[in-house]
């Protein structure tokens, strides 16, 4: 049947793994860092704007499908 050979051709894409380095990301109105967030940036000697927080480096990369 049609959908069962769509299915069949579909070929996943994979985003290779890589690092996220460390950043603020400003965050959708009525959110807020954690008190763990902010205390984090302090003692790198950032200051959190309201609405931003602190994203710890990561690493992503996985299959999409």
């Amino acid at each position: 049947d049609t959908l069962n050979d769509f299915a069949d051709n579909i070929i996943p894409m994979t985003k290779a793994p890589h690092k996220v380095r460390e950043h603020i990301r400003n965050l959708p109105e009525g959110h807020n860092a954690s008190a763990e967030k902010i205390a984090l940036a302090a003692q790198k000697g950032l200051d959190l704007l309201p609405r931003q927080t602190i994203v710890v480096e990561y690493e992503t990369g996985s299959i999409i499908a």
